[in-house]
């Protein structure tokens, strides 16, 4: 399956003949959620962008932001980033044969996105800062010391807000807020009921449905923007505890029953 940028070259700053950077991202399933949609009283899909190469949606804009890189002669490229970016950043970099670095803040990035920009040879750089503060030193109301479990999202003043609003305004939709607590339900009922494994940011649009309700709408799409994988721990503190066993048939059999 072609790329993004082969895909819609009619759409992007992309000539015929200029260099492509790419790991065939996108196309990601766009699956049926039945038990969401019995909940919500709505036809409810999940579009499961986890499937990309790196695990989110981020390379869906990497593809080009590296393509223009080696278009433009760059030596190397750099972000900064929560962690999506970070991972995405340093795999298309590799692929490019880039030198790659990135600024995540300490001890805010999931270990997932980390040990993926680490093992794509990028420099990761922990500042003693939030993202934010990241994003200064490289290129709604913003939040001032944003905090949520979703750590994909744990950003209080968006790079593009702006743009974002204007889109919300254009495209007459909303913006709206969901609890920690909302996130995490959604994001263990989604695993539990749908099978359907995302980071703790993606099941965010889940929440919002399940809290707010589809309104009139009759279908709905939530972006599941990453892969659970991308943040383990969340996944552990979220889920059962692993069951000791004897090496005895009789202990695994009671073991399975409970």
């Amino acid at each position: 399956m072609p790329g993004v940028i082969d895909r819609y070259r009619d759409r992007l700053p992309f000539a015929d003949g200029d260099p492509v950077v790419s790991l065939h991202e996108g196309s990601t399933p766009l699956l049926h959620a039945p038990l969401l949609s019995r909940e919500v009283g709505a036809e409810v899909h999940l579009k499961l962008e986890g499937a990309n190469p790196t695990g989110s949606f981020k390379d869906r804009g990497m593809t080009c932001a590296v393509s223009d890189a080696v278009r433009d002669g760059a030596e190397a490229v750099v972000c900064a980033s929560t962690g999506n970016t970070a991972a995405s950043l340093a795999a298309y970099a590799a692929r490019a044969g880039l030198r790659g670095a990135v600024i995540v803040p300490e001890g805010k990035i999931a270990a997932g996105k980390l040990a993926q920009a680490l093992m794509h040879g990028a420099r990761v750089i922990a500042l003693r800062g939030n993202f934010d503060r990241a994003l200064e030193l490289v290129r709604g109301a913003p939040v001032a010391h944003p905090e949520t479990v979703a750590s994909a999202i744990r950003i209080g003043n968006p790079a593009r807000w702006e743009e974002a609003m204007a889109a919300m305004t254009e495209s007459e939709g909303a913006i709206d807020m969901v609890s920690d607590a909302e996130i995490l339900a959604a994001y263990r009922f989604l695993a539990a009921h749908e099978g359907v494994f995302c980071e703790p940011a993606s099941a965010a649009s889940v929440a919002g449905l399940l809290r707010h309700g589809a309104g009139e709408a009759r279908r709905v799409v939530c972006v599941l923007t990453g892969h659970g994988l991308k943040d383990p721990q969340t996944a552990l503190e979220q889920s059962g505890s692993v069951v000791p066993c004897a090496p005895e048939l009789a202990a695994v059999e009671q073991a399975i029953l409970g």
